[in-house]
Formats: C-alpha cells, sequence, structure tokens
C-alpha cells in the first residue's frame, strides 16, 4: 500500500536526507535514493508482461527498508508529506511504535 505513494515517498527521501540526526552516509545515500525515483525515464517499461509495474514496487520495497534500518517514529512523521493511513501502516508494519496497532494482512490470520 505505502509503494503507492511515489511522490509522497520521493519527498520523504528528500526530507529524511537532509536531516542531521542521520549520519552523513546514509544521508547521502536517501539523497541519492530521492534523486534515482525521480528520474522519468522507466528502465522496465510498465507494458511489458508480468514486469512492467514490479519495478517499482521492488525499488520502493528496497528503499523503505533502507530507509527504516536509520530512522525512527518521530523522523518518519516529521518528513512524511502524505496521508496519515499509510504512514501508521509503515510504522506498524515496522514495528518503530511500541503502541501502534499491528496491520491486519490476510495471509497471517
Amino acid at each position: 500500500m505505502i509503494v503507492r505513494y511515489g511522490p509522497e515517498l520521493t519527498v520523504l527521501l528528500g526530507r529524511l536526507g537532509e536531516d542531521e540526526r542521520l549520519s552523513p552516509r546514509r544521508r547521502a545515500a536517501l539523497r541519492l535514493l530521492a534523486r534515482g525515483r525521480s528520474i522519468v525515464v522507466d528502465p522496465i517499461p510498465d507494458s511489458a508482461p508480468l514486469v512492467g509495474g514490479l519495478d517499482e514496487r521492488v525499488t520502493g520495497s528496497l528503499v523503505l527498508r533502507f530507509m527504516l534500518r536509520g530512522t525512527n517514529e518521530e523522523m518518519i512523521r516529521h518528513a512524511w508529506p502524505g496521508p496519515e493511513a499509510p504512514i501508521n501502516l509503515l510504522i506498524g508494519a515496522a514495528n518503530l511504535a511500541g503502541s501502534a496497532p499491528r496491520p491486519r494482512l490476510p495471509f497471517l490470520r
């Protein structure tokens, strides 16, 4: 669900890339990832069968994983420009908040 918010994710990465609380190495990587996500050229066209939209989802997931390793809930909430529901899901799924409700995943009943 969170990967659908591509522009917001790019803004989030850019804002976290400017946050002084992160190490310089992680800030540089987040800025580079934000710039890479804003490139208009699509390496795998969406019209390609089976893998068309997969590249955006995979890169979005990897970027989220990298971002979550070096941040905390306060930093993410402060930098997130979008609606509350996706960021609550992200924080709950990453277990960044002790009291955040865990998302209900259909395959883990």
